[in-house]
């Protein structure tokens, strides 16, 4: 296995570890009959495809002892097609992760967040992300930063320089796609507030 391939194996167990998602995330799935053949990690808000020279196994890579899961949810209709409402913002993949853990270290508290998931908003019209902001208008999305975080993490590890983040303005509840030369990444927003 390649250095930085145990890098991510230990980002996403731990990232199953903390959300409990079992079955799904205790194996980074093989799909060898889609074209192209990619790798996947998927979960209730987080979803990785990989490309097929990330690993070189071939096969499923279990993350945890006894991972007996051969029957995966399929996502393909989670990858929106483009369209003139979404919007592409890039950033520098590690400049993006400094932020999001300085974010979490300065949080602006709101009673649902716990220590390591944190709020944190995507303003439309900065082009940033921020601390939890009160709006009645729909001008940003808002992730959970641990989710967010994983997947940045994910795109350092495979040494990405730039990360693409893509939404639809006009339905900031639709899933965000995160893509870098290696990966491309589903994040689920955070819907409702109570």
């Amino acid at each position: 296995m390649k250095p930085k391939t145990t890098t991510i194996i230990k980002i996403l167990k731990s990232h199953s570890k903390e959300t409990g998602m079992k079955p799904f995330t205790t194996q980074i799935q093989y799909k060898p009959f889609s074209k192209p053949a990619y790798y996947e990690y998927t979960n209730s808000s987080v979803l990785i495809r990989f490309n097929d020279e990330v690993f070189n196994d071939k096969a499923n890579i279990k993350l945890f002892t006894g991972s007996q899961c051969q029957k995966f949810p399929t996502t393909d209709h989670l990858f929106f097609k483009f369209t003139e409402c979404n919007k592409i913002q890039t950033f520098d993949t590690r400049l993006l992760l400094d932020t999001i853990r300085k974010l979490e270290k300065n949080p602006k508290t709101y009673n649902k967040e716990t220590k390591k998931h944190r709020f944190l908003d995507y303003s439309f019209y900065n082009n940033c992300f921020t601390n939890y902001h009160n709006s009645t208008s729909p001008d940003f999305f808002r992730v959970d930063s641990y989710n967010l975080k994983t997947i940045i993490r994910v795109f350092s590890a495979l040494q990405c320089d730039k990360t693409t983040i893509v939404y639809n303005k006009n339905h900031p509840h639709r899933p965000i796609t995160l893509q870098c030369d290696k990966a491309t990444a589903i994040l689920a927003p955070i819907r409702y507030m109570d």
